[in-house]
């Protein structure tokens, strides 16, 4: 789910909206996408005011969530300070469309009694501050993805899932049609009748 508004949490959370923390910035930007045969790299940017946030990050008791949300929605666990992800063609089709989020989640149960750099609001009970594992901790802005290369003239895709229990079928997706196949045989059968 990409955060599109102000939410309520009955917790601090690191968003630009928010008055949680001292410094409110989780700052996100897509610098540049690469088109593989399998796979778009994506090439990523983001800065997190929180150094209680950073830290729980560098100690994997939370992790960043890519949410990318298109004519199919992907999740993705990364890395602290990893900067690139490689996203599989064949779980994702970008669009014009396509919106990109970073979220922080709790990896375990996260008590704040550490959290030095929240608001004055929080700092007299922030020893009583605790969230369960997978609570969000922060979110950023939303990044709009207007790269896609779908050239408008090629409506169809083609795709091969040989767990499918029928031949064939097809998925509609947000700007093209694509063709699944069980097996690739059928999927060349259909490429020499398109070019007769």
């Amino acid at each position: 789910m990409i955060y599109t508004k102000d939410a309520a949490f009955p917790y601090p959370v690191l968003s630009r909206t928010s008055s949680s923390y001292q410094e409110n910035y989780f700052n996100f930007n897509v610098d540049g996408v690469k088109e593989y045969k399998d796979c778009y790299v994506f090439s990523l940017a983001y800065e997190i005011s929180s150094h209680f946030i950073e830290t729980l990050l560098l100690e994997r008791k939370a992790a960043l969530i890519l949410i990318v949300q298109s004519g199919d929605n992907y999740f993705e666990k990364l890395n602290y300070e990893q900067k690139e992800v490689c996203l599989k063609k064949n779980r994702l089709a970008l669009s014009k469309r396509t919106k990109l989020q970073l979220h922080i989640q709790t990896l375990e149960d996260i008590n704040f009694s550490k959290a030095e750099d929240l608001s004055f609001f929080y700092q007299e009970y922030k020893g009583e501050i605790e969230v369960k594992r997978h609570s969000l901790l922060g979110y950023s802005d939303e990044v709009v993805f207007e790269g896609s290369d779908v050239k408008p003239l090629e409506i169809f895709e083609q795709s091969i899932r040989e767990d499918m229990a029928l031949p064939f079928k097809v998925e509609l997706k947000s700007e093209t049609i694509m063709l699944v196949f069980k097996d690739r045989k059928e999927s060349l059968e259909i490429d020499n009748v398109k070019k007769v």
